[in-house]
């Protein structure tokens, strides 16, 4: 037998004679008067001062750890590093996860770009550190072998030069456009799937993605 969910508390004839009288006029418009000339005349102010300490403490930082190359915070730069770095990117047919996987190429990283399509997979040709993916984030089948072929070539590396999973970059999605009404019912669940689920998708459907702490040192 099971024990029925309490209902939530009322909040009490006091409150409830108090949410009649601010919703009554004259009260409701000098109650809403007030509230706003509060926000704007005490709490924005106060809140302008907070983020420009806050913004001269971040100034104050980047000033002191310049000198020792951290003020940006940690970063991996492969070229002069033994062992090759490798990211995976999915959804790199166009945007920002094909300027992404130029980018990463360019400063020496291995990068592993999943595509939706196969003619996008023609724009990585003739790159020797961007190896192109038949990857739709949604099929499970996709997934699992393309998380074969990162674990092909990290297996594939030599003792002078290990091969490290650096980064997973979940950016796959699709967005369908139009007025709500006009827009058909398997297109939501099109994007839903590609935008909201491609995380769950990516470490559900693969070992190797699923295992990702695997892949670091």
């Amino acid at each position: 037998m099971t024990t029925p969910t309490p209902l939530p508390s009322q909040p009490g004839p006091f409150l409830q004679s108090m949410n009649r009288i601010l919703h009554t006029q004259p009260f409701s418009f000098l109650f809403y008067g007030v509230f706003w000339s509060f926000i704007l005349i005490v709490a924005s102010p106060v809140a302008g001062l907070v983020l420009i300490l806050l913004t001269s403490l971040q100034c104050v930082r980047y000033v002191i750890l310049l000198p020792f190359g951290t003020a940006c915070g940690r970063r991996i730069r492969p070229r002069g590093l033994d062992g090759e770095y490798a990211v995976v990117v999915t959804g790199c047919d166009s945007g920002f996860g094909c300027d992404l996987a130029l980018e990463l190429s360019r400063r020496g990283f291995v990068v592993f770009a999943g595509c939706l399509s196969s003619h996008a997979m023609g724009q990585f040709e003739g790159s020797d550190k961007i190896f192109a993916l038949k990857m739709d984030v949604t099929n499970q089948n996709e997934v699992s072998e393309a998380s074969g072929a990162v674990r092909k070539w990290i297996n594939g590396a030599s003792p002078a030069c290990p091969r490290v999973f650096h980064a997973l970059v979940n950016n796959a999605g699709v967005g369908t456009g139009g007025l709500v009404d006009w827009v058909e019912m398997k297109d939501y669940r099109r994007d839903m799937e590609g935008a909201c689920y491609v995380h769950t998708c990516i470490w559900y459907h693969s070992d190797t993605f699923e295992n990702i702490s695997d892949f670091y040192p």
